[in-house]
């Protein structure tokens, strides 16, 4: 008798797919892979392009100016806001910039200067000046539904705390007493990181795409994300400052930290920012 073959890679692939740890059983017995069906769910067809829309999706597709008349609700802040200086001029070979990002952070992670984080908070996700009520990053349909929570932990001119960037008036807005070793402890699922300078957390409501989008919203809103943080990151890499972009984090205790329900508004990706030439406090 001999050995079974080994799995191909498709069916290993395949088996891990299905692994109960993320489906749900369909009432006849087979499994059901729940990433695939919100994928198909999702699609929008060319012959019913109206399918993919939300609750709100035509009174929003009606008028350029509809999603900046749509109410927000701003993320919870306290206090009179913390003003940045506005994004510094940077001569740089993008090219070279682009093969210097790398994804690290060293044990001797210094300090931030406040006019770096308004230099990459400003040019990742802030407003564009000449184009009212429109920001730098793209978004489905301008409806913006990110907001991005910055973690100081060694700013210079900065309390250690947690932040609300506010994109309009480009300033910090203190949002509560969340400490930033605390938060990053609790959000390393396993090998625990260095302590970075400030930590963004980059956060979604997704009903703010939804409406308008309806399933497709959430995609909108992940791809988004992505737009902001290499924005994020290539800046710093521009300013000489190291950056680790975080996705396998602890949801639930991200989460918990941020004051956020995990459901209609969540963290879906962090951004770790020091510069390398310095000792950790």
């Amino acid at each position: 008798m001999t050995d079974a073959p080994p799995p191909t890679v498709f069916a290993a692939l395949r088996s891990f797919a299905y692994d109960p740890r993320g489906v749900c059983p369909a009432d006849n017995g087979d499994q059901i892979d729940v990433a695939e069906e919100f994928h198909e769910a999702s699609k929008v067809a060319a012959a019913f392009p109206g399918q993919a829309l939300g609750p709100a999706g035509r009174q929003l597709a009606t008028s350029s100016e509809a999603p900046f008349a749509l109410g927000r609700k701003a993320l919870v802040h306290s206090g009179a806001p913390i003003d940045l200086a506005a994004p510094a001029s940077l001569e740089l070979d993008l090219r070279d910039v682009t093969y210097r990002r790398r994804s690290w952070l060293r044990e001797d992670c210094g300090a931030l200067g406040l006019e770096d984080v308004g230099t990459i908070l400003g040019l990742s996700a802030g407003s564009a000046p000449a184009r009212p009520g429109l920001r730098v990053v793209p978004s489905g349909g301008a409806m913006y539904p990110l907001d991005v929570i910055a973690l100081a932990h060694r700013v210079d001119g900065l309390a250690r705390g947690t932040y609300v960037y506010d994109p309009i008036g480009h300033a910090l807005l203190a949002r509560g007493d969340v400490d930033p070793v605390q938060f990053h402890e609790g959000a390393s699922a396993s090998v625990t990181t260095p302590q970075p300078a400030l930590t963004l957390a980059v956060v979604a409501t997704f009903a703010r795409s939804r409406a308008k989008y309806g399933l497709r919203g959430y995609r909108f809103a992940l791809l988004e994300a992505g737009h902001l943080v290499q924005a994020a990151v290539t800046i710093a890499t521009a300013l000489g400052l190291a950056s680790l972009p975080w996705g396998g984090f602890v949801d639930a205790a991200v989460d918990a930290r941020l004051e956020l329900d995990g459901l209609e508004r969540s963290c879906v990706y962090l951004l770790a920012i020091s510069a390398p030439d310095d000792e950790c406090g």
